[in-house]
């Protein structure tokens, strides 16, 4: 980002210095040759123009490259915020509620309604976790947060079983 910016800014350096040095060298040319003084002029002034229109030109693509990579920057220091949440919550879950809820039901395992409630509350308080800048970040880049956040949960549980976890259809276990 920061090599783009002063790359940025040194071809804006480069198009000032194309612009006074085309004129110091119309004029210089005109008082050179005094027979086509208006002709060369012009030329000099139109490839001038071709060479500072070409530099400002790179210069917007830079700068636009760089708000890009700005972006995707955001996006994925927001999309590890929420992983950490998840991950955090879930084991902060895991050892106070679920152990409980198992406890004291007769087979050892969790209802329906009480995985539900687990997904309702943890879908909350993930969400207070994160913050609202990086929720702001993912949904502003188009991310179902939701779905997002409960694919994350998913994984995070299914990590916990010591099972192998899915991700993007590609199945990853650990040698």
């Amino acid at each position: 980002m920061k090599k783009l910016t002063k790359l940025a800014a040194l071809l804006l350096v480069v198009a000032l210095l194309v612009a006074l040095s085309s004129a110091a060298l119309a004029e210089t040319t005109a008082a050179a040759l005094p027979a086509a003084p208006d002709l060369i002029g012009t030329a000099i002034e139109i490839i001038a123009a071709v060479v500072q229109a070409a530099l400002l030109g790179l210069v917007a693509v830079i700068f636009a490259k760089a708000q890009q990579n700005t972006k995707s920057e955001r996006l994925k220091t927001a999309l590890e915020m929420l992983e950490k949440a998840t991950y955090t919550t879930v084991n902060e879950l895991q050892e106070t509620t679920v152990e409980r809820l198992k406890a004291a039901s007769k087979d050892g395992k969790l209802t329906k309604q009480e995985i539900k409630g687990l997904a309702d509350g943890s879908l909350a308080l993930i969400k207070q976790r994160m913050g609202a800048e990086a929720r702001g970040v993912i949904e502003a880049a188009g991310l179902d947060l939701e779905d997002r956040i409960k694919a994350e949960v998913k994984a995070r549980i299914t990590e916990m079983k010591g099972l192998p976890v899915l991700a993007q259809g590609i199945e990853v276990t650990e040698k």
